[in-house]
């Protein structure tokens, strides 16, 4: 029962229409998105559009790349910058580099995000910079930005680098740092704050010294107003204070530097961040005990995948273990690679000693090999092949820390 309108036809009835917006109702306060479990509203999403506007001084000649899934929000700063600037956006078909590099240099792109774990791919890319002398920044977020890498990127890509502090929560990225001049630090700063405060407390919730570590902790209307259908962990993560008023508690642990900016150092839990999600390691370690025959289970980041190291009682099949937790997880959290122990090696502290797990052999047989391969083409994140590259590919391969 639709109106059509002929606009060939019907302009000079259509012109006399009122050119002023339509009213609605919408509110900054309604839910604009639902992502990763986290309610995000309206206010949330202007409130960081603009002011990453303001701080990339992005304009109606910028053109912007739109490579990134609809599930993860930075595919809402590829887009939404655009619409805001009235500049323009390019839409990618996959995210392989030499294809993207042509899209830049056929289309003029400006502005392109990657994620900390896609730069070692275009480093062992065919570069093509030469032809993409219109890209200008590059948006990094969502994992940790090695110094190392990103200074090894910036030298065969000469663009300006932009790192964030990102998450979900805060309904995207809370700080920023531009980089200048090489930082003397593993990982590269995340920066300043911009449209929230963030904010570094001790174990009583109070701030810390300056160079001090603490857990960082985010205030301000752009916070999200919490997790679908989960009250109790609403109210575990998104506290109170009685000076600050509402914060999110991050679980990250970082320090400011006594030039004002901000550094991630680790994380109060157990969990790792790829591609701007979340990955609680527990999460993984419970789906794996459910599984009959599993003892113990214990999950570590090896270089850009998920490792899991299980106790089984009776026959080792990493296939049928594979198969049974994909009934219970995200494709983004399940293991590249399994490997059996025969027991959890513990410090002298009882806890799980994660240095002597490490030295384990990964995928040290051909059906584990398949898997941990298949893992990583699904998740679209990069390693070499296993066993195959040479010492100067793997020092390529940023090291996923805790927290960020």
């Amino acid at each position: 029962n639709a109106q059509l309108l002929c606009l060939d036809t019907e302009w000079e009835s259509i012109a006399t229409q009122k050119t002023d917006n339509p009213n609605t109702a919408t509110t900054g306060t309604n839910l604009a998105y639902i992502f990763n479990e986290t309610l995000v509203e309206h206010q949330a999403v202007a409130q960081r559009l603009q002011w990453l506007q303001e701080t990339l001084k992005i304009t109606n000649q910028d053109i912007l790349l739109h490579k990134t899934s609809l599930t993860q929000d930075v595919a809402l700063l590829e887009i939404g910058l655009p619409l805001i600037s009235g500049g323009s956006v390019v839409i990618a078909a996959n995210n392989q580099p030499t294809e993207l590099q042509e899209l830049i240099g056929k289309h003029k792109v400006t502005i392109v995000h990657l994620y900390p774990s896609e730069l070692p791919t275009w480093l062992n890319t065919t570069n093509q910079a030469a032809s993409l002398k219109s890209w200008r920044s590059l948006l990094s977020s969502g994992e940790i930005l090695s110094t190392e890498i990103a200074n090894e990127f910036l030298q065969n890509y000469p663009v300006s680098l932009h790192n964030f502090y990102s998450l979900p929560e805060a309904a995207g990225e809370v700080t920023h740092w531009q980089w200048l001049e090489e930082p003397p630090r593993e990982n590269v700063p995340v920066g300043n704050p911009g449209r929230l405060s963030v904010y570094v407390l001790d174990q009583h919730q109070d701030p810390v010294p300056t160079g001090v570590p603490g857990e960082i902790y985010i205030g301000g209307s752009s916070l999200a107003r919490g997790y679908l259908h989960q009250q109790q962990q609403t109210s575990q993560k998104f506290i109170e204070h009685p000076q600050l008023g509402k914060l999110f508690q991050t679980g990250d642990i970082g320090r400011y530097h006594n030039q004002g900016y901000l550094e991630i150092v680790g994380a109060k839990q157990r969990h790792i961040w790829i591609q701007g999600k979340r990955i609680e390691l527990a999460d993984i370690e419970t789906a794996l005990l459910s599984v009959a025959g599993v003892e113990q289970a214990y999950v570590l980041a090896h270089q850009t995948f998920l490792v899991a190291y299980v106790v089984v009682a009776g026959v080792w099949n990493p296939q049928q273990l594979d198969s049974q937790i994909q009934q219970q997880l995200p494709p983004y959290m399940m293991p590249g690679a399994y490997v059996p122990v025969s027991s959890l090696p513990l410090t002298h502290e009882g806890k799980v000693d994660e240095v002597a797990l490490a030295h384990f052999p990964v995928t040290d047989n051909e059906t584990e090999r398949k898997i941990a391969q298949k893992r990583l083409r699904d998740s679209h994140v990069y390693i070499s092949p296993l066993g195959e590259h040479s010492h100067e590919e793997e020092s390529r391969v940023p090291k996923m820390a805790l927290g960020q």
